[in-house]
Order: C-alpha cells, then structure tokens, then sequence
C-alpha cells in the first residue's frame, strides 16, 4: 500500500526488511499481477541484497523464509508462479 509522503523504494525496503530480515536495494520491477490465491494486487520486484540473514518476520504471510540454490526454486513455492518471476530466475532478464 503505497502512503502519502513515502516512496514506493521506502515501502519495498521497509517491508522486505519487517518480513526476511533482509535490507535490500530495489533495482527494478518486472510486474503486476492479482496474486490468484490472495485476490491482493501485487507488484513484483527485482533487489539486490544488501544485509541480513534470513528470519520470518510475518509466519501468517511467509511459510518459510531461506536462502536457496536458485535452481531450487520450483521445490519451494507451491503456488502459481508468476510467468516473469520464472522467467529472471531462468535467466531471461
């Protein structure tokens, strides 16, 4: 949800953070969809890490939360991925 007076970089920073433990950087996004089990409108991003190691700020929203070979993806999420997400995970950035 995007506020007034808060940019969209603070908002994906701040939540990535209060969720993983992680401090990223977004670099860019690479879509938008309603996600098909939540009916929430989601925008899906590309960031590099900058620090932190993994924890499960929000157990009602993330099953799990790990570093994971890449290739490793497809065994993790049991849900409709999304089509661009699949496709920079496959290299096709």
């Amino acid at each position: 949800m995007l506020k007034s007076g808060v940019s969209e970089n603070d908002i994906i920073v701040n939540e990535i953070l209060e969720e993983t433990g992680i401090v990223c950087k977004p670099v860019r996004r690479i879509g938008r969809r309603m996600h098909p089990d939540t009916n929430v409108i989601c925008n899906y991003w590309i960031v590099n890490y900058v620090s932190g190691e993994p924890l499960n700020g929000d157990p009602k929203e993330n099953q799990e939360v790990a570093w994971i070979d890449i290739g490793e993806y497809h065994n993790m999420i049991s849900t409709d991925i999304f089509q661009p997400i699949i496709s920079y995970l496959e290299g096709e950035k």
